[in-house]
């Protein structure tokens, strides 16, 4: 269970850093740049993140519930 608690703890802080960073990008980036195909790109890093963080916590709650 411990290691459970560290890896969210991890991951929370993980996301919160890079949302924060990513949320400082956006504010300094000039209005021209948010587009569309910008946004896109950023979700596509964001989901390129969040997949492989929520397959490592599928597994470790698999594991536990053995």
């Amino acid at each position: 269970m411990d290691s459970l608690t560290s890896t969210l703890g991890e991951l929370k802080d993980l996301f919160h850093a890079r949302m924060t960073a990513f949320e400082e990008e956006l504010q300094r980036a000039p209005p021209s740049l948010l587009t569309n195909s910008g946004l896109a790109a950023e979700f596509t890093m964001f989901r390129t993140f969040i997949t492989p963080s929520l397959v490592s916590l599928q597994k470790q709650v698999e594991l536990l519930a053995r």
